[in-house]
């Protein structure tokens, strides 16, 4: 069951001692059935090697922190939420492009799904698609995340290798 804004609010808002489901909480970012993510300040472009690479080796990635970027016609770049996220063990989140950014061409190819347990900001895969250049400015909304219940919490929750990530993060090898 998708969870509704007035749920996302008390999730957010009531003083407990867990983590927040989102920090910082920006009402103004919560849409009836999702929350609007902002873009933060932290990019990461692959590094062109001419060479194949394989799924078990990572690829090399330029860094760049600054307030905007352009996103050339083509091109693919790492970026992340200025919000972190906290997941319980019985609610899932599910990260989705916004449709008036995928109309300019933009979109945000995130795998999509964030587990129960995950803390962290959110790493999004950037790739536009357009035959024109975007440019993004930090502090703009760039996705929203769906968040829904489970019909009970999970047994294992998240500790995989992207748990408390606060930056955009490449690749990382399996442990």
């Amino acid at each position: 069951m998708i969870i509704p804004d007035y749920r996302v609010r008390e999730f957010c808002e009531i003083e407990t001692t867990s983590p927040k489901l989102i920090e910082p909480f920006r009402v103004k970012n919560l849409q009836p059935a999702s929350y609007d993510m902002i873009l933060g300040n932290r990019f990461m472009i692959p590094v062109s090697r001419n060479e194949e690479i394989t799924l078990n080796e990572p690829p090399q990635y330029n860094t760049i922190i600054d307030h905007s970027i352009v996103i050339g016609p083509g091109q693919f770049m790492l970026a992340t939420t200025q919000e972190k996220v906290a997941l319980p063990y019985d609610i899932v989140g599910k990260v989705e492009g916004c449709s008036s950014i995928g109309r300019m061409g933009l979109f945000i190819q995130n795998a999509g799904h964030i587990d129960p347990g995950f803390k962290g900001t959110i790493t999004l895969e950037l790739f536009n698609a357009a035959p024109y250049s975007i440019k993004l400015e930090a502090g703009e909304r760039i996705c929203q995340v769906v968040f829904s219940f489970m019909d009970e919490p999970c047994e294992s929750p998240y500790q995989g290798r992207y748990q408390n990530q606060k930056n955009t993060t490449g690749w990382r090898a399996s442990a």
